[in-house]
């Protein structure tokens, strides 16, 4: 829509989309490669205007990877619900003697491919988000960027307009010049801003099927975590606080911690804090050093939400353990950071929480 003014699904949101400046909105549905409608990408902006050719393919490529890592994400679900069942059916069967000595070796074999079949569901979850924040991160600089092009399109035609009819003045040509810079100036910052943004997302998303070891500066690393998760948390109050020296530089998995950290503030976001409060979570780190001087990376991990009892702490870890059965989470969550922690970072997880003073998650492993 290149007004949204003179389109009537449009009208009862005018009042609100005029405050807010939305004045074009592109929409494009995400197709799954078995022909399901995922969602909608849609595109606003402050100025009447249609889409080129360009700027469909851009869009036409974000929204054709939106669709292929939903299409997976979903079979992958489908594929681990078949296993788990299985595995459950397994555990339940009643055999000959013979049999029974066999169960418990093919169930830890089972259990071990459903353990790999998680964690890769994980990792394509995480994709998930950031690919959700890429294309709503990079729809605004683009459309800046577009709207400067456009600008500096129509003076140049005006002032060679008026260049072929000897009737540009010096003070026009003055004008132009200083408006052109300034239009090529907004131009090269938000294609900077935006290529800085794809090669962030970039980085994350080869980490989450990378297990290698590389060095990285933490605080760094853990702000584009955040921003991965921008899109997910924009409708909530919640405050962040980072304690975490900025240049403490650790050897470590980059996507093992960034998949802990994704789990850890999704879990507070969906169970810590009541519908509209104003939660906060404190995320800290540093280097300490045993006895032996081996270095280990202490991260703690708190929010201020309502907290866990006894009971629920000394099962957090268990899998399919949930205390929101009307919703759609799994109880995968915490045993899936609890994996990651212990047979991935070789370290170890502490939980320390009472009703009402929030909970704390101490992480440590060698770096």
């Amino acid at each position: 829509m290149p007004d949204i003014y003179l389109f009537r699904a449009w009208q009862t949101l005018h009042i609100e989309a005029k405050k807010l400046g939305i004045v074009a909105n592109w929409l494009a549905p995400i197709v799954s490669k078995d022909g399901s409608i995922s969602g909608v990408f849609s595109a606003l902006f402050n100025t009447a205007r249609n889409a080129d050719a360009a700027e469909l393919s851009l869009l036409q490529r974000a929204i054709q990877s939106a669709g292929a890592l939903l299409y997976h994400s979903k079979n992958k679900a489908k594929e681990l619900q078949k296993k788990v069942a299985l595995h459950q059916e397994c555990m339940l069967q009643k055999e000959t003697t013979e049999e029974i000595n066999i169960l418990p070796k093919k169930a830890i074999e089972q259990r071990a491919k459903v353990q790999s079949q998680l964690l890769e569901m994980e990792s394509m979850a995480a994709l998930g988000i950031m690919m959700s924040s890429l294309t709503h991160e990079i729809s605004s600089p683009i459309g800046v960027t577009v709207t400067a092009a456009s600008f500096l399109s129509e003076i140049q035609h005006n002032c060679f307009e008026k260049l072929q009819d000897d009737q540009l003045k010096r003070s026009e040509l003055i004008n132009y010049l200083k408006e052109s810079t300034e239009a090529s100036q907004i131009i090269e910052r938000n294609i900077l801003r935006t290529n800085e943004l794809i090669k962030t997302f970039k980085r994350l998303s080869v980490d989450q099927h990378s297990q290698d070891m590389r060095s990285f500066v933490l605080c760094d690393y853990v702000c584009e975590v955040l921003l991965s998760l921008k899109p997910r948390l924009k409708l909530t109050p919640h405050k962040f606080c980072l304690d975490i020296p900025a240049d403490l530089t650790i050897e470590s998995n980059p996507g093992a911690l960034c998949q802990l950290l994704i789990n850890l503030i999704m879990n507070s976001a969906h169970h810590a804090f009541a519908p509209g409060t104003d939660g906060r979570i404190t995320i800290k780190a540093n280097i300490e050093c045993d006895s032996a001087n081996n270095k280990k990376l202490v991260f703690i991990y708190q929010d201020n939400g309502i907290g866990m009892a006894t009971q629920t702490i000394e099962n957090v870890y268990k899998p399919f353990f949930t205390l929101a059965r009307d919703t759609e989470n799994c109880g995968l969550g915490m045993h899936i950071c609890n994996n990651i922690v212990m047979k991935v970072l070789r370290g170890t997880i502490d939980c320390r929480s009472e009703i009402g003073k929030g909970v704390e998650f101490t992480i440590a492993f060698p770096v």
